[in-house]
């Protein structure tokens, strides 16, 4: 067993309210510290991140007493004990850990610690069960007497003199309230780790639009240069690096976080797509340049949906979160997807003249595509809004934008695929105007992203209050 050493006979106090979370992987090693854990520990964030959690063990605690508490974690349950932690600089510190399993997709992906503070009278109680344990006086279970059963400790009763029967019995009842009050405050924590996840998914989901985004205008750029425009070919050596740019930052999350959100394969493809696309668009034609580009936002989107799945955002007990989450994850980045598309096939149909078969079949798809999302993201809006004060002011005019574009867009898809050129004669949008459009558009959609940012995490950080206040509240009543 690992021993840290000095030590002294300095106790930290926790002070009332103060609460300690950590997280590791499946090894210990600490992936998160909360500012409370390192006030108290007298470690710095970048002295804790990275290390094994027995960076703050005491070797006062008894040989072995770790291991009910792996035994009870790997079984997928979560464990509660008192525990003696040593600081930096050898001070040492009690606290009540509650320590569970953080499940992904079905499976342990970590562990979350949470430790509270401790009466005099529960550390006087450990303090008597340890001097015990240390003289070999106490059978443990794996070196954990907080939960070792009712009957061992009946047991060893026969064993024991008058006063350390009275200590331990006053122990029992300390320890019940204990166990008691921590499945209470567990639940609550599991349900802010929820939020936090959430949360987490949300900051993801901005780096997906932003990479989205960049896309689009890459696709549209290097296909009016493509077309003959030579001056779009100027922002695309900016656009190529941007891109790289987007899909390391999104690397780094997603190895800051352990890959929580199952998104690193995928993004291994995302990567070798683009780097191919990135070195051979200058050969290609404007319409097979449109169809790489649209494949490559495929992947990407299957990016959004696995983030979906594995965040909970779409799970969210809240209709409002739970509505904006659907919005941000499958129906603003489509739609603004879709009318990047079809602006970038109406350029490369200024070029060759008329609607090649592939083009059509994209164009078809779009059309329709856009037709249904409209009606869901119309329909998602009317709910939501009508749920918020204030918010129908803030979404009108984004919606009224894209809405604008579309209603002009959608005709002019119409004509084009009915006469596989765009005139204008019939849906009364030329060429100009239907890039114009599609602009307006995206920039509406976008709008709306940010507005939907925002409400999730403002709905978030509600829960994430509700969630302290009770924990706090029924440890108060509790003890």
């Amino acid at each position: 067993m690992k021993v840290n050493l000095p030590v002294t006979d300095n106790e930290r106090v926790m002070r009332d309210g103060q609460t300690i979370v950590s997280k590791t992987d499946l090894k210990g090693i600490i992936t998160f510290a909360n500012q409370d854990f390192i006030d108290i520990s007298g470690f710095t964030e970048a002295e804790l991140i990275g290390k094994n959690h027995n960076i703050v063990r005491h070797p006062d605690v008894p040989s072995g007493a770790f291991g009910d508490l792996w035994q009870t974690l790997k079984a997928g349950r979560p464990w509660t004990g008192i525990v003696k932690n040593r600081c930096k600089n050898g001070d040492f510190y009690w606290v009540e850990a509650n320590v569970a399993p953080i499940f992904e997709a079905g499976e342990v992906a970590g562990y979350l610690s949470v430790r509270n503070k401790l009466s005099r009278e529960q550390i006087a109680a450990a303090e008597t069960v340890y001097k015990l344990a240390s003289e070999g006086k106490v059978s443990l279970r794996e070196g954990s007497v907080i939960r070792s059963s009712w009957r061992d400790r009946l047991n060893l009763f026969r064993r024991f003199s008058i006063l350390k029967k009275l200590m331990v019995v006053s122990a029992i009842p300390v320890i019940a309230v204990i166990l008691f009050a921590s499945v209470l405050i567990l639940d609550r924590w599991q349900a802010l780790q929820v939020v936090e996840t959430e949360q987490l998914g949300v900051e993801y989901l901005t780096h997906l639009k932003q990479t989205l985004l960049h896309i689009a205008d890459h696709r549209s750029q290097s296909t009016a240069f493509l077309a003959g425009d030579d001056g779009a070919g100027e922002n695309l050596k900016a656009l190529d690096s941007q891109i790289s740019e987007d899909l390391v930052k999104i690397r780094q999350l997603i190895g800051q976080h352990q890959n929580r959100f199952q998104l690193e394969e995928n993004l291994e493809g995302l990567e070798g797509y683009w780097e191919e696309i990135r070195e051979e668009y200058r050969d290609h034609d404007p319409a097979e340049n449109v169809f790489l580009h649209t494949e490559l936002q495929s992947d990407l989107m299957q990016m959004f949906r696995l983030l979906g799945k594995h965040s909970g955002l779409k799970q969210d007990p809240n209709v409002n979160t739970q509505n904006w989450s659907v919005l941000l994850i499958e129906l603003l980045p489509q739609m603004a997807d879709f009318l990047s598309q079809s602006q970038s096939i109406v350029t490369a149909l200024q070029a060759s003249g008329e609607l090649d078969e592939e083009s059509e079949s994209e164009l078809t798809h779009t059309f329709y595509s856009l037709t249904i999302l409209d009606e869901r993201s119309r329909r998602l809006l009317e709910e939501t809004t009508a749920n918020t004060p204030g918010l129908e002011e803030k979404t009108t005019s984004p919606f009224g934008e894209y809405k604008y574009a579309s209603s002009g867009l959608l005709p002019a898809m119409q004509e084009l695929m009915a006469n596989k050129v765009l005139t204008g004669e019939e849906s009364g949008v030329t060429p100009e105007d239907f890039s114009n459009r599609s602009v307006q558009g995206i920039e509406g959609l976008l709008q709306l992203f940010d507005i939907g940012v925002e409400q999730i995490y403002a709905g978030l950080s509600l829960r994430e209050q509700e969630a302290f206040a009770a924990s706090h509240g029924e440890r108060s009543e509790g003890w």
